[in-house]
């Protein structure tokens, strides 16, 4: 192979790589009145949110064209995105973002962002992002944001931080 069509290949692979590499990021985290934390992260057009502990709740996306489940009816393909399970039944890939888990089924990593958890099983990383909880487990700061609460303990105050963090009202009625 010529040196041009070597650079050619290699400026590809190139592009490839950074594509997939910015495919996966932390889109939002809410918090709720309450302190408490979920993460959604955005696979393209489709989105993972993850529970404070780093199981993984729900898949959002924009059902664009025919969607296709496998015999034990779950979704196996959202239009021209794959969704894969390993052999717990767990989302292990979609698109080409592979959802990797450690031995107590929270997640380990989503493509390039991995998940650290501290002693109370909470997450305390997303990425190089530190999360970090008062002594009522409540988030206490995320990165450089700091979230304050009040004397009832519920958030009074968030940093501003262009969209990152958003609070969620909760007004679902107790049966």
């Amino acid at each position: 192979m010529s040196y041009f069509i070597k650079r050619i290949i290699f400026l590809l692979m190139l592009i490839f790589l950074v594509q997939n590499a910015m495919a996966q990021q932390l889109q939002n985290i809410f918090i709720t009145q309450e302190g408490k934390a979920a993460y959604r992260i955005s696979l393209n057009t489709i989105y993972v949110v993850l529970s404070e502990k780093g199981f993984l709740t729900e898949v959002k996306t924009t059902a664009n064209g025919t969607i296709i489940y496998n015999t034990a009816n779950k979704v196996e393909q959202i239009g021209d995105v794959k969704i894969g399970y390993n052999y717990q039944g767990f989302v292990n890939l979609i698109g080409t973002a592979p959802i990797m888990y450690d031995f107590s089924g929270r997640v380990d990593r989503i493509g390039t962002i991995g998940f650290r958890y501290n002693y109370n099983d909470l997450i305390a990383e997303i990425g190089n992002q530190k999360v970090q909880y008062n002594a009522d487990g409540r988030i206490d700061q995320f990165d450089t944001f700091k979230i304050y609460y009040n004397y009832n303990k519920m958030v009074q105050r968030i940093d501003e931080s262009r969209g990152l963090i958003l609070l969620q009202l909760n007004y679902e009625k107790s049966k």
